[in-house]
């Protein structure tokens, strides 16, 4: 059974990943260029698990009669927001949750694709700001009423 521990370690596996297959991979933005294909069908397997999807999600077909996904194609939004989500993951981790980084100890966990969708497409947790604002307001107004 895939865990969430097993999914966390490969996804942060990439400080030192070993050296590049042969031929590598094309249009890689976000992930290693040298990432290995063991590391890169694992880091694929655990975003369909954590988003509950597959492979179609975020890439396109080759050609509209065919089964065969074209990896390397843009042709899908959805490849490009999970670019954005690898990238904004990465910086949270590397800002407020690597070791050494957040000043109250190294065993504070990092974020991941997870964390947030729980294996759903859309992020479970989502527009919390207005929530939050909400709640900075009300405790503003009752230390006034004070």
């Amino acid at each position: 059974m895939f865990t969430l521990a097993a999914g966390a370690a490969m996804f942060f596996s990439f400080n030192n990943p070993p050296a590049k297959d042969e031929g590598g991979f094309k249009n890689l933005k976000v992930l290693p260029k040298d990432i290995t294909k063991k590391q890169l069908d694992s880091t694929m397997d655990y975003y369909c698990l954590s988003l509950g999807v597959h492979c179609g999600f975020c890439h396109a077909r080759q050609d509209s009669t065919s089964r065969h996904l074209d990896f390397a194609s843009d042709a899908k939004p959805e490849k490009g927001r999970a670019r954005e989500m690898v990238s904004m993951t990465a910086e949270a981790n590397e800002h407020y949750f690597s070791q050494g980084n957040t000043g109250v100890g190294e065993n504070i966990p990092g974020v991941t694709c997870f964390t947030c969708h729980r294996g759903a497409a859309e992020p479970t947790v989502k527009n919390l700001l207005p929530q939050v604002d909400a709640l900075k307001e009300a405790e503003k107004a009752a230390h006034q009423k004070k």
